[in-house]
C-alpha cells in the first residue's frame, strides 16, 4: 500500500517443492526477499490459496470459491492471525481488487460458475461402438471428477467439489444409494472386489486405504516425492500399483 514493497507467491529456488512456497514481502529497493509464513497455516486450513491483493492492513485471497481476507503487518511477521471469510457466493471468486475508502473496504470482485460432471456411455466392448448417446449421471450439483469403478461394476467412486468442500463419495449401481466417504481432496480408486477403495490425499502427501463400508482410513505411505498417484491394484487385491517422482517411477505397496 505504501509503494515501497512487492508481495508475491514464490520459493527460494526454481526447483523447490511446492510444500517450500510461500508469500514474500520483496522491497522494490533491491533489498533481500522476506518470508511471511502466512502461506503455510492458510493452505492447511484452506487448501492452496489465490493472493489476490493487499490493499492496507490485510491481504485479500480466494480459497474454496470465497474471498477471504487476513491480517498483514510488514513491520511485525510474527504473529500470524486467522484469515476470515469476506463472500459466500454460489460461484466461484477468481478475481478481485480492493481498496481502503472512508475506512472500509470496497471490493470489486469477478465471480464465475465452473462445474464438471460425470457422463455414462454403454459400449459394445468388442466392436468398439457405442450403443446409445452419452447421458448424465445423476447429481445434486458442485463439481465431480476422477471417476473409478472396481473390476466388477458394482460402484462408482468420484471426487466431489462444492462450496461445502471436497469429499470421496460413493454410488452403489445395483441400489442406487450414495454416501460420503471421507472428505479430502483425493483421487479414489477402488480394489477389484470394490471391498476397500485406496487414495492419494493431495494436501497430506499420504495414501490413505479403507473400506468400502465406512470406518477410519489408515495410512499405509507419507511420502514427500513428486507427482504422487494411485496407478491401480494387482488383479488379486493385494498389493497397490502407485506411481511418484521425476522422472516417474511404478512401485508396489
Amino acid at each position: 500500500p505504501d509503494g515501497k514493497h512487492v508481495l508475491l507467491e514464490g520459493a527460494e529456488s526454481v526447483n523447490a517443492p511446492r510444500e517450500k512456497r510461500d508469500w514474500w514481502l520483496a522491497p522494490i529497493d533491491g533489498s533481500p526477499a522476506i518470508k511471511t509464513g502466512l502461506l503455510s497455516p492458510i493452505q492447511n486450513r484452506l487448501g492452496h490459496p489465490s493472493l489476490l491483493d493487499w490493499p492496507g492492513d490485510g491481504i485479500v485471497f480466494s480459497a474454496r470459491g470465497n474471498l477471504w481476507e487476513v491480517c498483514f503487518n510488514s513491520t511485525d511477521l510474527s504473529k500470524v492471525q486467522e484469515p476470515h471469510q469476506l463472500t459466500n457466493a454460489a460461484g466461484n471468486a477468481t478475481e478481485a481488487a480492493a481498496m481502503q475508502a472512508n475506512g472500509e473496504m470496497r471490493i470489486a470482485v469477478a465471480v464465475g460458475a465452473t462445474s464438471a460432471h460425470l457422463w455414462k456411455l454403454r459400449l459394445d466392448a468388442n466392436r468398439g461402438k457405442a450403443l446409445r448417446p452419452m447421458q448424465p449421471v445423476a447429481h445434486t450439483g458442485g463439481s465431480r471428477r476422477m471417476p473409478a469403478s472396481p473390476a466388477n461394476g458394482s460402484a462408482l467412486f468420484y471426487l466431489q467439489n462444492d462450496p461445502s468442500g471436497s469429499a470421496v463419495r460413493m454410488r452403489d449401481l445395483s441400489a442406487g444409494t450414495e454416501k460420503m466417504l471421507v472428505t479430502a481432496v483425493a483421487r479414489p480408486k477402488p480394489s477389484p472386489d470394490g471391498s476397500q477403495v485406496a487414495y492419494f490425499d493431495f494436501k497430506e502427501g499420504a495414501i490413505y486405504l479403507m473400506s468400502t463400508r465406512g470406518g477410519d482410513a489408515s495410512v499405509v505411505l507419507r511420502t514427500k516425492d513428486e507427482r504422487v498417484g494411485i496407478y491401480g491394484w494387482s488383479a488379486d487385491g493385494k498389493k497397490i500399483v502407485y506411481c511418484h517422482g521425476k522422472p516417474i517411477r511404478f512401485s508396489l505397496l
